[in-house]
């Protein structure tokens, strides 16, 4: 599977421009090194894409990276 386009919802892009201009705010250009590296994500989908592992919900389509995988919930003791 290859990805040909990328498709950005309307909501997605206005949630992107805030992004831009939130990050301009903090420091000049920092807005426009956001964008750059969100289009280098988007063009790193052309190699990428499709080859993750499934995941089991539909929500989630690529695996989490170890560093901000869940810590694992104990299981309550049995009450003797």
């Amino acid at each position: 599977m290859t990805a040909e386009q990328v498709i950005v919802l309307k909501e997605a892009a206005e949630d992107l421009a805030q992004g831009i201009d939130f990050y301009e705010i903090q420091k000049k250009e920092l807005g426009t090194y956001f964008f750059d590296a969100l289009m280098a994500d988007f063009e790193s989908l052309k190699i990428s894409a499709g080859i993750h592992p499934h995941a089991p919900s539909p929500m989630l389509h690529a695996p989490c990276p170890l560093r901000y995988a869940p810590t694992p919930t104990p299981s309550p003791m049995p009450h003797a």
